[in-house]
């Protein structure tokens, strides 16, 4: 008995330091626009000085992303390989290569519905929707076949990619702002905050649940209802059009592309995706909105380990 007591002892003792470790912690929010959307970033820290270090570092990484992959900035890498890639192969940093290999495979997974080649169609129905006109169908047949993925080429053995068309572009939104909150918490958590968690425009990451808690609570939007979930170490990210479409002859399209046809969807049902980084889940969210056929759903769960949330 006396032994059992002793190796039982330090559990005890550890226990006890937790708790009162998570005690001495308080809340502390933060918010910026970054991406076209707004970020922030919920985080407990036993000092407001610790707090706000760690948050200003997060916003800038994120920021440093945006640098890397809008495609709104002009001299971005992403900017820059949709200008040039077609006369010449260029080779890409690091994690430009990480999330084109991942993209890679979500196209292969999905059939063709995730397809960061889209940024003809992107642009085209970006400028019908802020005019409120109705693309030419010879114009989405232009663009559309300016958009295939099958005309993108990348060696990885040089870590080089190259467009076999002309005026093709990439557009990277349905993945980089997922690697963005994953590399926003990753900074915080490297600062010693691991009780974390970043929104960026309703994509979530949730890290280390906050002080006495089984998780982060999150709201999430459902066939016209709300629903609670609980994440620790995960991430949940949504897709859906709620307020931007067009509307012809009596048709309301989103601006949700289906890559596959060039169109908006006409169905978008709101999407939320569950998986273990927010980088899987906005990808997933993204194919998600626009796959109809179950068994592909459903390969494209088994494959990357993500949940739709029904």
């Amino acid at each position: 008995m006396p032994l059992k007591l002793i190796s039982i002892l330090p559990l005890i003792l550890l226990f006890q330091w937790n708790s009162l470790s998570a005690q001495s912690l308080s809340k502390y929010e933060f918010s910026e626009v970054h991406m076209g959307t707004l970020f922030s970033i919920v985080l407990y820290a036993d000092s407001a000085e610790a707090a706000k270090q760690a948050s200003d570092r997060a916003f800038s990484r994120v920021e440093e992303i945006n640098q890397v992959f809008s495609d709104y900035v002009e001299d971005s890498e992403l900017s820059q390989i949709s200008q040039y890639a077609f006369y010449k192969e260029m080779k890409v940093s690091d994690e430009m290569w990480a999330l084109l290999s991942l993209s890679d495979k979500f196209y292969r997974a999905s059939n063709g519905a995730f397809n960061i080649a889209m940024g003809p169609l992107t642009k085209l129905w970006r400028r019908a929707i802020r005019r409120q006109e109705m693309p030419q169908e010879s114009d989405i047949k232009e663009a559309l076949a300016r958009s295939n993925w099958s005309d993108v080429s990348l060696d990885k053995s040089k870590q080089t990619i190259r467009l076999k068309k002309e005026k093709m572009r990439l557009d990277m939104g349905g993945i980089a702002k997922g690697y963005a909150i994953d590399e926003a918490y990753q900074t915080v958590k490297q600062l010693g905050i691991p009780r974390a968690l970043v929104d960026g425009g309703g994509d979530i990451f949730a890290g280390e649940p906050p002080p006495n808690s089984k998780g982060w609570k999150v709201m999430v939007k459902l066939n016209g209802k709300t629903q609670d979930i609980y994440l620790t170490n995960e991430a949940v990210a949504s897709s859906g059009s709620t307020y931007r479409f067009i509307e012809h002859n009596d048709v309301m399209y989103s601006h949700i592309i289906d890559p596959r046809n060039g169109y908006g969807i006409t169905n978008p049902n709101r999407i939320n995706a569950r998986a273990p980084n927010c980088v899987l889940a906005d990808a997933a969210a993204t194919a998600l909105s626009v796959m109809t056929v179950e068994e592909d759903i459903k390969s494209l769960e088994e494959s990357f380990e993500v949940s739709l949330i029904k």
